[in-house]
């Protein structure tokens, strides 16, 4: 009962980080481009947003 409410748990923070990502992009494509900085910062975070959902 333990196991399954872990792996249940899980399922559920991975279609969180899911739909945090995809809502990012979404956000993301009707923002015009910022400074360069702005730019990596947003990219670094959305790869660390994958990194976690792998």
């Amino acid at each position: 009962e333990s196991k399954r409410q872990q792996l249940e748990d899980q399922i559920l923070q991975l279609q969180h980080f899911k739909s945090k990502q995809l809502r990012e992009k979404w956000l993301l494509q009707g923002i015009p481009a910022g400074s360069a900085a702005e730019e990596e910062a947003r990219r670094r975070q959305s790869e660390e947003d994958e990194l976690k959902l792998k």
